[in-house]
């Protein structure tokens, strides 16, 4: 602002101008600002370069000398909102789902400020297309940023906006939006059996696991869909709740069993599939009793009149019928087969009325023995045989 100072009437060649100070005083502008009157040129100059946008009052008020009175004069100063610009970007991009997104506007004015100005203030909001409403953060003035962080954004592309509200000093400006691209997380899927190893004919239920790789933020929805539990090269597919899935077989065959869990994915996670398991199927573990017996004269001869051996399934005591059982004697180290029995329903396999040579009567106990079979363990039992003579 300059203020020139002049006499109401002109002075003679060679006479002094006049000295001394004007103070300028600016409305809305802080203290009063003073500078020296150049006699040369008769007038006195401030710059100001922090005067708020709006209409100001600057009164110029000149001190007077010892030769010139003091005068004063006003004007008013219209100064107009900086023009701003908005850029705004997103960090990770692209990201995955459940991953935080930080978008960050920044709010730069379009002329450089001088060095103590204020920067701009005010809001920018957010909108981001398909994903909820708007969101608004504060611009920082040392920064000229606003920034807000998005957790929650579904599987895709989003477009994103950045509008600033401008403030008293700059005005508002509006970002080109940029294209946030949301793929869909990665999971990984663990598969346990229980009980593993298992025996034929016990039901054995696989659970399959689901996890997202990295956490997911709270509210964050977690895998669905379907999991594929592959056996032996046969699918059964059942649905994903919560994170696990469980099926339960009951009639695998002794024997070593691969089995494979696959995630299938959905819309927002990618499928998975999880190392191989091997079940393991064992036969089932048999018990043998045997029942004491003795060894009677009969006519010339020596008998057994009964021999028998019950086969039970060790785990459940029940009988097992339907399988051979053995009865043997051994004398002086050689062993002789007496013959064989078919267990009953009970799980009794009985001979009657067994001949018994010279040479054997001196046995004083038999074996029952079920040798085995693909689905049952073997099991023998010994007893005592009395001689009654």
């Amino acid at each position: 602002f300059t203020a020139t100072v002049s006499p109401t009437t002109p002075l003679p060649t060679g006479a002094a101008g006049p000295t001394g100070t004007v103070t300028f005083t600016i409305s809305g502008n802080g203290p009063a600002l003073t500078a020296p009157v150049d006699p040369a040129t008769r007038q006195a100059s401030v710059s100001v370069s922090t005067l708020t946008a709006g209409t100001h009052t600057i009164t110029a008020t000149y001190s007077g000398d010892t030769n010139f009175t003091g005068s004063t004069t006003s004007t008013t100063q219209t100064v107009d909102k900086a023009a701003t610009s908005t850029t705004v970007t997103t960090t990770p991009s692209p990201s995955v789902y459940g991953q935080a997104v930080t978008v960050t506007a920044t709010v730069t004015p379009t002329a450089p400020l001088p060095t103590g100005a204020a920067g701009p203030t005010g809001t920018v909001t957010f909108t981001i297309s398909d994903d909820g409403p708007a969101l608004t953060a504060p611009v920082d003035p040392a920064t000229g940023q606003a920034a807000v962080s998005l957790d929650t954004l579904s599987v895709g592309s989003h477009s994103v906006t950045a509008a600033y509200s401008g403030d008293a000093n700059f005005t508002l400006s509006t970002a080109a939006g940029v294209t946030e691209t949301v793929g869909k997380a990665a999971t990984d899927t663990t598969l346990t059996a229980l009980p593993n190893p298992s025996t034929y004919g016990q039901s054995v239920t696989f659970t399959a696991t689901v996890s997202p790789t990295t956490p997911l933020p709270t509210g964050a929805a977690g895998p669905t869909g379907t999991v594929t539990f592959t056996i032996d090269g046969t699918p059964n597919t059942v649905a994903l709740i919560g994170n696990q899935a469980t099926y339960t077989i009951g009639g695998l065959t002794v024997g070593n069993h691969t089995v494979v869990a696959t995630y299938d994915g959905d819309t927002n996670f990618t499928g998975s599939t999880s190392t191989t398991l091997t079940q393991v199927v064992e036969k089932i573990n048999t018990t043998m009793t045997a029942v004491p017996g003795s060894i009677v004269r009969v006519g010339g001869g020596y008998r057994i009149p009964v021999l028998t051996g019950v086969l039970v399934n060790t785990s459940t005591r029940a009988g097992i019928p339907g399988k051979s059982v053995t009865f043997t004697v051994t004398v002086a180290g050689v062993t002789t087969i007496l013959g064989s029995a078919i267990t009953t329903t009970g799980g009794a396999a009985t001979l009657t009325n067994v001949p018994v040579p010279p040479n054997l009567r001196s046995a004083r106990s038999y074996t029952a023995t079920f040798a085995g079979d693909a689905l049952y363990t073997a099991a023998s039992a010994t007893a005592p045989l009395t001689f009654t003579g």
